[in-house]
């Protein structure tokens, strides 16, 4: 957490589970918006355009704890990860419901499900002005977010059949919802959503597919998947766990619940590169959609979206006093065989732009034999580096979309340096890559500190095992 004096307490109102308001009660919160925190402030010049959104952070909101514990307590770069993964899934959604409306604008109404603490709805909030509800189960973030963000609040409840909004909504969406509840829940709430939406709507949604199973989790023989392990901290983990779907559970479930569906469409890895994007469209006129409610699974089809491009800077190493040597691996899920161009920025020094091509025998292990060659390096030469300089890394795919993929002071890249565990698995992986042994030494030394895997071995901390 930010330390006591980045917190400021905030007179706000707590919302219980009936909905009404009851006495205030002070909000803290962990990053307050006239901070100007440097790494903030670029951000919004490179990815926002406009009246800034709300930046206030709530003290209570769990994924940017989680984002303080994956960056080491830097309190920069989990500002940064929360605010990027908040942007990125909404404009991830923009893109889906602006092939149904022209414009954001133009969306008569949105229910966000399970919205938590606003790190979603802070960016799509400036765009849909009174036309936002958010239901979440937590009193102190429905407070947060109706005080902070200025958005319309549901409580929602713990079984779905309780959960009775007042009206229908032109899209609802759920991310990070079906990603953790237990199959005896799953279709209830898939069904409950269903019935929110008005004619001619959509429901968005996420789920964990197959091919993120990670350890020993193993799908059923019906495509599911569900263990008691989750980052929240409020509900019980035999309630809200981690799940994991089959492409085919998930369309049967949809053909039960999602009465009068007119058409489903998925995106593989389309959410934060990791959660399964799903889209249900509702007929206008429930006669449309009669054909489709007695379907056990509608057919699937694609959905074609622009996705970001994915990688991490690995390695950032300052050799004497003149000389910084970085690297790291970067891909593009929609066009596989066209290398990302990497951009390096740092402050008080020329921009410096490479293809990301160089073989990741590790990345391809994981990823999948497309991207061996995805890696990057670069050398910057001459002068003397400012720990303070910002440095900002960014790769454009070939069809123009640029993503940021680190943002912060030299001195922060610095912590990618902290050795991560699993080179024994790099080794190994890694062996018939180098045949001569100073190269592979020198190959290992650059993924011992690898960012990469960090982020794999992160996820086995958060199930409770290691490697």
């Amino acid at each position: 957490m930010g330390t006591s004096e980045q917190r400021e307490s905030v007179a706000s109102a707590e919302t219980p589970a009936g909905g009404t308001t009851g006495q205030p009660m002070p909000i803290v919160l962990a990053y307050r918006a006239d901070e100007r925190h440097p790494t903030v402030e670029r951000f919004l010049r490179e990815r926002w355009s406009g009246d800034p959104p709300l930046l206030d952070i709530g003290d209570g909101d769990e994924m940017f704890d989680y984002a303080l514990a994956e960056q080491h307590q830097h309190r920069g770069l989990a500002l940064l990860a929360y605010l990027r993964s908040g942007l990125t899934a909404a404009e991830t959604l923009g893109q889906v419901l602006e092939r149904r409306w022209a414009t954001l604008e133009e969306v008569p109404s949105l229910l966000d499900f399970a919205a938590g603490w606003g790190r979603v709805t802070r960016f799509l909030a400036p765009r849909m002005p009174g036309r936002i509800s958010v239901a979440e189960i937590s009193p102190r973030a429905l407070a947060f977010q109706r005080d902070r963000l200025g958005v319309e609040v549901l409580a929602s409840q713990p079984v779905p059949e309780r959960f009775t909004p007042p009206r229908t909504y032109a899209a609802v969406s759920a991310f990070s919802l079906f990603t953790h509840l237990p199959e005896r829940t799953f279709g209830p709430w898939l069904e409950r959503l269903w019935s929110c939406v008005a004619p001619g709507g959509l429901l968005v949604f996420s789920t964990n597919g197959e091919e993120v199973l990670m350890g020993d989790a193993a799908l059923d023989e019906r495509g599911f998947c569900f263990q008691g392990v989750s980052e929240n901290r409020e509900l019980a983990l035999g309630e809200y766990g981690t799940t994991w779907a089959a492409r085919h559970y998930v369309a049967s479930a949809v053909g039960e619940r999602c009465r009068g569906a007119l058409s489903l469409h998925h995106a593989p890895r389309a959410l934060w590169h990791f959660q399964d994007l799903w889209v249900v469209a509702r007929a206008d006129r429930e006669d449309e959609g009669a054909a489709a409610s007695s379907i056990a699974a509608p057919e699937i089809a694609p959905l074609e979206l622009s996705l970001p491009a994915e990688g991490y800077l690995d390695v950032c190493i300052q050799k004497g006093p003149g000389r910084v040597e970085m690297g790291g691996w970067a891909i593009d899920r929609s066009h596989p065989d066209q290398p990302p161009e990497i951009t390096v920025d740092l402050e008080g020094h020329a921009p410096v732009s490479v293809p990301a091509d160089r073989e990741r025998g590790e990345v391809a292990a994981l990823l999948g034999e497309r991207y061996r060659h995805c890696g990057w390096q670069v050398a910057l030469d001459g002068g003397r580096f400012d720990p303070a300089a910002q440095l900002l890394v960014s790769a454009t795919t070939r069809g123009g979309r640029r993503t940021l993929l680190h943002l912060s002071a030299l001195e922060g890249a610095d912590l990618v340096r902290r050795a991560s565990g699993g080179l024994e698995e790099t080794r190994a992986a890694n062996l018939h890559l180098r045949a001569e042994a100073s190269l592979l030494e020198e190959r290992i030394a650059w993924m011992q500190a690898s960012r990469f895997w960090k982020l794999r071995n992160a996820w086995f901390r958060l199930r409770g095992r290691s490697d």
